[in-house]
């Protein structure tokens, strides 16, 4: 019987390992009324639809992931059927690509966001609002204590391993800014109930840096760096820092 046991340890052990790293990519914006920020005849939800279906195939050609995209074409989708979409695929990780814009021309830069655990600021509300008008705010209600602290527990978990996939992007990402990983009221962010990054490609609004986005082989580079860098943390997920989120690892907007 003994033996019996440990040859089932073994072989769930085993399927654990050899199991593909589940990933959702969700392309952001979308439709005839979602184009996102538009500058020119550029629009967002083109440009990450075009890079999105590029890291889609990339992942898809690696065994070490199983990936779902939510949309191949300039299709609507509202962001309560994206959480609920992807929750039916159980992925190990949600990634929303999307590209920023600003007042300011010359902000820049890539910036990867997770669920927001500390007091937000006004424009991190604003963007949260301009992005995401429209949508509910859902949370436990009614919940009693129990419910309350599994709750906090799991949301305390999902925004650690969140920070935590977000470090290797860092990593892997070129022209660094002091701080890229940040913290935001995004639905997608919110309303999952697994590890969710929101990654903003770059600035729209910033003219040199929209001319870059546009290009096809910065395209296929970025695609290769998130590539990478999901490879890494799919390796290493199990080695998940255990200090705390602080404000000097990730800030709000």
């Amino acid at each position: 019987m003994k033996i019996l046991i440990k040859t089932l340890i073994l072989l769930s052990l085993n399927s654990t390992c050899l199991a593909a790293f589940k990933i959702t990519l969700d392309p952001g914006h979308g439709g005839p009324d979602d184009s996102g920020a538009s500058y020119g005849n550029v629009k967002e939800s083109d440009l990450v639809l075009k890079i999105t279906k590029k890291l889609y195939q990339k992942l898809k050609n690696d065994s070490q992931f199983d990936v779902q995209i939510l949309r191949l074409g300039d299709e609507s989708l509202s962001l309560e059927n994206r959480v609920k979409i992807s929750q039916r695929f159980s992925p190990d990780l949600f990634l929303s690509i999307h590209a920023n814009a600003h007042t300011n021309n010359k902000a820049f830069g890539a910036e990867f966001y997770i669920q927001n655990q500390l007091p937000v600021d006004e424009e991190s509300l604003f963007l949260a609002h301009n992005e995401f008008e429209n949508e509910e705010r859902l949370g436990p209600k009614n919940a009693g204590d129990v419910e309350s602290i599994i709750y906090d527990l799991e949301k305390s978990h999902r925004i650690t391993e969140s920070y935590h996939a977000s470090t290797f992007l860092r990593k892997h990402w070129t022209n660094k800014k002091r701080k890229m990983i940040r913290q935001g009221p995004f639905y997608v962010l919110s309303h999952n109930d697994v590890p969710a990054i929101l990654i903003e490609v770059g600035y729209l609004s910033h003219s040199k840096e929209r001319k870059k986005l546009l290009d096809d082989e910065l395209q296929n580079k970025m695609v290769r760096k998130i590539h990478k860098a999901l490879k890494d943390y799919a390796t290493n997920m199990d080695k998940t820092p255990l200090s705390i989120l602080q404000p000097g690892n990730a800030k709000t907007r």
